[in-house]
């Protein structure tokens, strides 16, 4: 029997290279029973998603889910799907980031720099909320870190550093620091830590003392969590925590890649470190311990990660973004390759996901759903090609319910009830 460890997916950067930013989209779970009562939906222009272009989504306290795009922001309660634009009191149409805080608000990043949250029924921007305006700095808000005393600091492009506290706003000082584009934010012993192109820099305010700790290149907004809670944060080094920064954990050189970290599959179960890359392909290690476990064969040499997921019995499979899928086994002496030869429609392969019923599944690049049955069998099924009259990429899956896949496209996102698909 197979169950998931832990899985990244990520996004097809080349369909989406046209687009000012990277564009990311995050499927997660619905905590609303009603969704189960459907067999398949499309939540897309057509019914209300104000674009198919979608860069976050958050499910909040009351169980809505919470769709930001491109074109506005949606609500669905797993019925109805609503919108909100700046006409409702967004802070902007084009929202890239979603976060709750602990008293519940929702906080919207907007491109255009205009911060807004929601509360009881409504929209608080700079025209009903005077303070939010001293956040407007005309740069695009990058990341929102809600600290362990209730702070909420927000980070732009332009390397400002906003708190909030209640309905005070704090631009913090750096000084002769130049940050640059802030790209990531967290919080480690008393201290705040904020990545940018321009390094890594540290600020305590019981000292109002600033520290530029290198000059390591943090290019992601994006950091993973592993299944005990620890974080790990790619930059151009490797891969760091908040706990080691700026040292990092692995390094590019440990680690023997030369590109960008983009998937890191760490597990507790088996002690495995799994790192993808661009283009470096992937490396297979014993957790913590970098004894080097990856299979010699060239095929991955060159390849690009989409995503990697380990089942049950201990393989690895791993999706490529125009190569078709690999599998390693546990000990590492069985290495298969399944590509358009073989099972596959199409070898660009975008996403990949266990269910609770234990069978694989994976999303192609064409719109093409597979599927590997529970026994074990490279068996594949085309579920939903039919379904998706725009043929787009899906790009995530995730199963919010037992037997309810939500599959994110390009083209918007769908429920399947893959119990009834046979």
């Amino acid at each position: 029997m197979r169950n998931l460890i832990y899985a990244n997916n990520f996004p097809n950067f080349k369909q989406l290279g046209s687009h000012l930013l990277v564009l990311w989209i995050l499927v997660l779970g619905f905590s609303d029973t009603t969704l189960a009562q459907r067999s398949f939906f499309h939540l897309s222009v057509e019914n209300g998603l104000a674009s198919t272009v979608v860069h976050d989504m958050l499910i909040d306290h009351k169980g809505y889910l919470w769709i930001a795009t491109e074109a506005g922001l949606n609500r669905y309660d797993g019925k109805n799907l609503r919108l909100f634009t700046s006409n409702d009191g967004l802070g902007g149409n084009e929202i890239l980031k979603i976060m709750q805080d602990s008293k519940n608000r929702l906080w919207f990043l907007s491109f255009n720099g205009v911060l807004s949250y929601y509360q009881n029924g409504k929209f608080f921007n700079p025209e009903n909320t005077p303070y939010l305006s001293q956040v407007n700095k005309s740069a695009t808000l990058n990341n929102i870190l809600e600290d362990s005393n209730g702070l909420i600091w927000i980070v732009n492009e332009a390397g400002n550093i906003f708190t909030i506290s209640d309905e005070n706003v704090s631009m913090i000082e750096t000084g002769l620091m130049k940050l640059g584009n802030i790209r990531q934010v967290w919080e480690h012993d008393g201290w705040m830590y904020f990545g940018s192109l321009s390094g890594l820099f540290r600020w305590k305010d019981t000292v109002d003392s600033w520290e530029h700790l290198d000059d390591t290149v943090y290019w992601s907004i994006r950091s993973f969590v592993d299944r005990n809670g620890k974080r790990m944060i790619p930059n151009q080094r490797g891969i760091t925590t908040p706990e080691l920064a700026p040292d990092v954990l692995y390094t590019n050189e440990e680690l023997g890649v030369s590109t960008r970290i983009h998937a890191v599959l760490v597990t507790s179960k088996l002690g495995l470190l799994v790192v993808g890359t661009i283009q470096d392909g992937v490396k297979f290690f014993r957790d913590y311990t970098l004894q080097d476990l990856t299979p010699t064969n060239s095929w991955l040499e060159n390849e690009t990660i989409s995503s990697t997921i380990m089942d049950n019995e201990g393989s690895v499979w791993i999706s490529t973004l125009d190569n078709g899928i690999y599998r390693v086994d546990r000990g590492f002496n069985e290495f298969q390759y399944l590509n358009e030869q073989n099972v596959l429609n199409n070898p660009a392969i975008r996403s990949s996901l266990i269910t609770s019923d234990n069978q694989i599944w994976f999303g192609g690049k064409d719109g093409t759903l597979y599927r590997v049955n529970e026994s074990g069998e490279i068996t594949f099924k085309t579920l939903i090609k039919q379904n998706n009259p725009l043929n787009s990429s899906i790009e995530t899956l995730s199963e919010p319910i037992p037997g309810k896949l939500v599959i994110g496209t390009i083209g918007g996102v769908f429920e399947l009830d893959i119990i009834d698909t046979g």
